[in-house]
């Protein structure tokens, strides 16, 4: 084990720091689980869980770690943007986040270490130095729960896992305070990642961009005549804006928020973690994965314009073709409920077009790089398109 790492350790294992002698030999643990360890996410890390334990099997083991395998420079932002977060608030957090604490290089790849701050996650096993590791993310929730057939637990179990989930982060939006400060942006620079090179003509995203819906200003998909997005990117992209300002993961999406074997929540995965950014940036990302990254797919694609055509703040309310719309689809009510309700209770929007239309269309769009690994790609071209013509019609108005 790299020396850095050793004189490291006792920080996330309180057995070995009570006695202050760090054993000589320590054993790490590594397993897959679900994604983690499985196949690379989209920064194309390998993600894994695991644990230290001493080699004569003495102490209990250390606090269970997240541990990504996989690029230098990306693993070492992550390590920066976990540093730069807001860490005096975390104590109020429960421990919810795996912010990494440490990085170092290995014979032939780069490992990055990031704690869980409980053991909740850790069970005796009968094995010598093993214990059993339970946890598991918002995917496997989806994914397993549908194929039980078991809906209306889906959405249960997603409802309270998301409430909780935006509770804790109003502690580090806010950044403790009562209301969150305010500050000016231009969509070019405060969504550079979220755009993946859409506006870049050379890019392989633009040209995938340009296939799918063509160059001309209007593009034709699902029997409809639509705005071209990349014309409306290109028209909001210099675009100033003020909105709410605070500590951001940037990358919440069901892989990156999992659960212990008490059901609490916990996040994983600061790629994207800013201490001072656009807060919605931690809510359009997981609204587009409920709709439409992880929308069942067998489903009819009247009723998937239908839901993607329920956007603004006041379809969730008044409208009563809507109402009914939203009545059908689970996923609407949980937006609704779950992100939707605790985004306008934290004052974090006070202009809806430039403050959570416009970021929901450029993250949507940003996506179409994954369409592939979308479980219901129609949804997620369908969210394009209506996100799409709807900034359009708004700052031409």
């Amino acid at each position: 084990m790299e020396d850095a790492l050793r004189s490291r350790v006792a920080t996330v294992w309180p057995a070995i720091g009570f006695t202050g002698t760090v054993p000589s030999k320590i054993i790490p643990v590594i397993v897959p689980l679900s994604r983690l360890g499985a196949e690379q996410g989209m920064s194309t890390s390998s993600v894994f869980i695991g644990y230290f334990v001493d080699e004569a099997d003495v102490w209990l083991p250390s606090r269970p770690l997240i541990v990504k395998i996989g690029r230098s420079d990306l693993l070492r932002r992550e390590l920066a943007s976990g540093e730069d977060w807001p860490t005096s608030l975390l104590d109020g957090t429960q421990g919810a986040f795996a912010v990494p604490f440490h990085v170092y290089e290995a014979e032939t790849d780069t490992v990055l270490v990031a704690p869980f701050s409980g053991y909740n996650i850790l069970e005796k096993s009968r094995e010598r130095h093993r214990w059993s590791l339970e946890i598991r993310d918002i995917w496997s929730i989806l994914h397993d729960g549908e194929a039980d057939n078991s809906k209306d637990q889906i959405e249960s179990d997603l409802f309270r896992v998301i409430h909780e989930l935006y509770g804790t982060m109003q502690i580090v939006h806010t950044r403790g305070r009562k209301h969150c400060e305010r500050e000016q942006f231009v969509y070019e620079d405060e969504y550079r990642w979220y755009m993946r090179g859409l506006d870049d003509p050379s890019s392989t995203n633009c040209r995938f961009s340009d296939e799918l819906f063509g160059v001309g200003s209007e593009t034709s998909m699902f029997g409809e005549t639509w705005v071209n997005p990349r014309i409306v990117l290109e028209a909001i992209k210099k675009r100033e804006f003020t909105g709410a300002v605070g500590a951001v993961h940037g990358d919440l999406h069901p892989k990156n928020v999992v659960l212990d074997r008490r059901g609490q929540v916990r996040v994983i995965d600061f790629g994207w973690a800013t201490s001072r950014g656009h807060i919605v940036r931690d809510f359009v990302l997981m609204e587009i994965n409920l709709r439409a990254m992880t929308s069942r797919s067998q489903v009819p694609l009247d009723q998937i314009l239908a839901a993607s055509r329920v956007l603004n703040e006041n379809d969730f309310q008044s409208n009563a073709d809507l109402n009914m719309v939203i009545e059908k689809d689970a996923r609407l009510q949980l937006v609704r409920d779950a992100i939707r309700k605790p985004l306008q209770e934290n004052g974090y929007v006070d202009n809806w077009l430039d403050e959570y239309l416009i970021p929901l269309f450029i993250v949507s769009y940003g996506l179409i790089k994954h369409l592939d690994r979308a479980r219901c790609q129609q949804a997620l071209l369908g969210l394009v398109l209506t996100t799409a013509n709807a900034v359009f019609q708004g700052i031409a108005s």
